[in-house]
């Protein structure tokens, strides 16, 4: 490192005020003059420039340096004042200037800065496309000086300080490497937005390691970032690793200490740790839904002898996979892996596993509504609530008893009606819609186990055979209600129907066809009503997906069903309609 020329006491005063009045001052400025500080700043960094450049006669890096410092502070004065095209202008004036290639202690620090400040600047103007290549390139310049040079480089505001007041070697390495953690930090939003899922978590997961390794965090953010980065990996099946994330999260927030009546920082704490319990939930419906579709067959059940290859194959590895430490080093550890310890990541192959991730859920669930309740958090606790009955549902797949598998969507049903009849559709139209598909998919799972039960005596009794009519009619009420929740004021039925709903409404229409051909009555008449209904529900999907060709993108499997049994139903209603006399046909 070339040797640090003294810097003249005036301008040491000058940049330090500077500084002052933009990081400390400019909190304090009157809501009437926001930007006072900045201002005031200006001016004193505007003063100090037109000294460097009038001194500078015998040129050397360390001139050019000090005025590319006070320029990037004014570059940061402008965004502050909502002049970007001006920062702009100034942090383009120093890359120029700047012989950003050459990667010297001295030079480095202030090249990733303005690098940094570029890709900040398009970050805010929402130009993705244009601010990657910023912030790459102060990445690069990072690894290619870790890679170079051994001691830490300079840092900015050392320019203007005494020879007495220079950081140490501990303290430069500190702030370079925080730098660095903020450059990917941007790195990860960028590629978020960018679409690149991938590099986003990876850029994400360096960040959550260096602030961990450097104690240098909001427990808060940290917290919500390692959630947020888990359901990452937990969408890609990437259990360990998701796992690994939220211990984490919970390990941090749980450390900070909750007090009544505490600043509006620490009260951010109980939402944090509810929002943290919240995605373990997820992260066991996520695991047992996952598992389920290892284990079943062709028409949703459990597929015995795919089951006891997998075990086979789970009772071949000896060893137990170690867990990862993706945050290894930090003193959290060992509290994580008490915490990864409560539930596992392994696909669940059969009913003990499942029970295990279930009560796991569960526990997390109690936890998070202490915090959400029906008045205070509606949104989030009727979501908590379906986040319970998909538990209980897929819990009940793994289930060998059929009776405790038909408790299991009764007590599914209870939990979801109960929250349904508390909202009003007018304000809660989503969540409404939500519940009435789930409500009509319990019933029907129901009633598809009632008829299970009942097919395995010769003459089905008459409280089953009532018992499954109403199941069927209560899914086919709750899929209506979904439908007429879609139609105009006048209530007609839309020709288009609003993409998010096409799936569901088409579902729902495929149901109830299947629904009404279930119904069980021995009177004639009625059966050839129930065949007309199924047959006008089928027909619905089928012509709908021929004025709508995308829809059928959508429901591949119940369109070519539905054109199956539309071909085959208008025979049956007249086998039907022949069997009967001419007024009970009409």
């Amino acid at each position: 490192m070339a040797e640090h020329s003294e810097c003249p006491a005036s301008w040491r005063d000058e940049y330090r005020r500077a500084r002052l009045l933009l990081e400390d001052e400019a909190q304090r400025d009157p809501p009437d003059e926001p930007f006072r500080s900045q201002y005031a700043a200006r001016n004193v960094l505007d003063k100090l420039l037109a000294e460097l450049e009038q001194a500078d006669q015998a040129g050397g890096l360390l001139p050019v340096l000090r005025r590319a410092a006070v320029r990037n502070l004014q570059a940061t004065v402008c965004q502050d004042v909502e002049e970007a095209a001006a920062s702009l202008e100034l942090l383009e004036e120093i890359t120029e200037r700047l012989n950003i290639e050459s990667l010297r202690p001295e030079s480095v620090s202030l090249a990733m800065a303005v690098q940094t400040q570029l890709g900040m600047i398009w970050v805010n103007r929402d130009d993705m496309e244009k601010a990657l290549p910023y912030l790459e390139a102060a990445e690069e310049m990072y690894k290619q000086y870790k890679k170079e040079v051994e001691t830490a480089p300079l840092d900015i505001h050392e320019l203007f300080m005494a020879q007495d007041e220079m950081y140490s070697e501990k303290e430069r390495k500190r702030r370079f490497e925080k730098a660095h953690t903020h450059t990917l930090c941007y790195l990860a939003l960028v590629c978020k937005k960018l679409e690149q899922p991938e590099r986003a978590a990876a850029y994400c997961l360096a960040t959550l390691q260096r602030q961990l390794t450097s104690q240098d965090y909001d427990p808060v953010d940290w917290a919500t970032n390692a959630t947020m980065l888990s359901q990452y990996y937990i969408l890609g099946q990437q259990y360990a690793v998701g796992r690994h994330c939220l211990a984490a999260a919970s390990v941090v927030i749980d450390k900070v200490p909750e007090f009544e009546g505490a600043d509006e920082e620490l009260s951010h704490i109980p939402r944090c740790k509810a929002e943290i319990r919240r995605c373990w939930i997820k992260y066991c419906v996520n695991l047992l839904e996952d598992s389920r579709l290892q284990l079943e067959d062709g028409i949703g059940e459990l597929d015995l002898k795919r089951q006891q290859e997998l075990q086979a194959q789970q009772g071949e590895v000896n060893e137990v996979p170690e867990a990862p430490s993706l945050f290894s080093g930090a003193i959290i550890m060992d509290a994580v892996s008490l915490e990864e310890g409560q539930v596992p990541c392994e696909l669940a192959l059969g009913y003990p596993e499942a029970r295990a991730v279930f009560l796991f859920g569960q526990s997390c669930l109690q936890a998070a509504k202490r915090y959400y309740s029906l008045n205070s958090h509606t949104t989030d606790y009727v979501e908590v609530v379906q986040d319970y009955g998909e538990l209980f549902n897929a819990l009940s797949f793994f289930e060998p008893d059929i009776h405790r598998r038909c408790k299991m969507q009764k007590r599914r049903i209870d939990m979801l009606a109960e929250v349904y009849l508390e909202l009003n559709p007018r304000f809660y139209l989503r969540l409404c819609r939500e519940l009435q598909m789930e409500l009509a998919e319990a019933c029907y799972n129901l009633m598809d186990l009632k008829v299970s039960i009942s097919s395995n005596v010769e003459q089905p009794s008459q409280h089953a055979a009532k018992k499954i009519n109403q199941l069927a009619q209560e899914a086919i009420r709750y899929y209506q209600l979904f439908l007429d929740s879609l139609c105009d004021l006048e209530g007609r039925f839309p020709e288009t129907l609003p993409p998010e709903v096409v799936r569901a409404a088409l579902v729902a229409n495929f149901r109830m066809g299947g629904l009404h051909r279930k119904l069980l009555t021995t009177d004639g008449a009625q059966k050839l009503a129930n065949t007309r209904h199924a047959y006008e529900c089928y027909r619905f999907v089928e012509g709908y997906c021929v004025r709508h060709p995308e829809a059928g993108e959508k429901v591949p499997a119940e369109l070519e069903l539905s054109r199956e049994i539309v071909g085959l139903l208008p025979a049956e209603i007249q086998r039907l309609t022949s069997s009967l006399s001419p007024c009970q046909q009409e």
